[in-house]
């Protein structure tokens, strides 16, 4: 069977994943059903779990993610969100109930016009989700049905060969380039350094990117740089604004030189005893360029004089909560 759309739900909000389900799978693309992937209904017999969610996603085209206050402290449904995104599926999030993001989840539906199901009857919702998804998969080119028979023996493909293992003294660093090529994120090596460079574009601007690994004393930072200095005489305002925008920070900071006006913000961390998994570089660097690009369109405002930083920082942090 060729599913076509996932459905992503944390298991209190099981009642309305079925119902979407149900609203989904009413319609119909010429003769052909539209099929959802729901579990644990579509998890196979004696496969695990995890393994079923993952091949599924592979093999959809959308997503509908049912996203309330459960879902968004669930870490299952935040790492099938960030599976489909990084497959490029197209997600479709449906708002049962107010909620503020993740920073996970909110770098991979930020640009999102979501359904919002919070001020209005969840039938009237479901219908229009139906006609979301019936338009959204009437784009698509169905991918092929896999065949059920046995398919003839094919010659075994050769062994590639083993991977060289990293360099002595890059150890760190290694896990740090595999998270940048799974995610197709272009950077440059410096020479006789520890250090890769890159930048990073969002929807307030852009700004240089530095990853470094202090080999030696298993540490790993990354660090998002602005690509403007502030000028002297509005140095005072910036560093109030950064200093607001610091405080309740759960996962590094915004430093400023008053030498030169440069602005950046930072993240890092200590896996002295432990590994620096990919997972956890994942979630140190979009962590970083989330946070600057929620606080960054208001500090340009500072910075140029067009807003004073206790409002501008209100205004920042009001816009992600709404």
């Amino acid at each position: 069977m060729a599913y076509t759309v996932f459905i992503s739900y944390e298991k209190s909000d099981k009642d309305v994943a079925d119902k979407v389900c149900s609203a989904i799978e009413s319609r119909t693309i010429g003769s052909r059903k539209i099929q959802c992937w729901i579990a644990p209904r579509d998890v196979p017999i004696g496969i695990p779990y995890r393994k079923a969610i993952v091949q599924a996603i592979r093999e959809v085209q959308l997503m509908v993610l049912v996203l309330s206050s459960a879902a968004n402290d669930s870490l299952h449904v935040i790492n099938e969100v960030e599976e489909a995104h990084s497959k490029g599926i197209t997600i479709v999030p449906l708002v049962v109930e107010d909620v503020t993001l993740d920073d996970r989840l909110e770098f991979c539906i930020a640009g999102i016009n979501w359904l919002d199901a919070t001020d209005k009857p969840l039938e009237a919702c479901l219908e229009q989700l139906g006609d979301s998804i019936e338009r959204l998969v009437s784009r698509l080119k169905p991918k092929p049905e896999r065949e059920s028979e046995e398919e003839p023996e094919t010659p075994p493909k050769p062994v590639p060969p083993k991977p060289k293992p990293p360099k002595e003294g890059e150890m760190l660093l290694s896990n740090v380039k595999a998270f940048f090529k799974e995610y197709d994120w272009k950077f440059k090596e410096v020479p006789e350094e520890t250090t890769l460079r890159t930048g990073f574009k969002g929807k307030s601007g852009s700004w240089n990117c530095i990853a470094r690994t202090h080999e030696d004393k298993d540490i790993f930072l990354f660090y998002s740089i602005l690509e403007y200095n502030v000028p002297e005489n509005r140095r005072t305002a910036a560093a109030e604004y950064l200093t607001r925008a610091n405080y309740g920070l759960r996962l590094g900071n915004f430093e400023m030189d008053f030498s030169d006006g440069e602005v950046r913000y930072k993240t890092s961390i200590d896996v002295e005893g432990g590994t620096l998994t990919v997972a956890m570089v994942r979630n140190m660097i979009l962590a970083n360029v989330f946070t600057v690009e929620k606080y960054l369109a208001r500090l340009n405002e500072v910075v140029f004089g067009k807003a004073v930083p206790a409002e501008a920082i209100k205004e920042a942090e009001e816009k992600t909560e709404k």
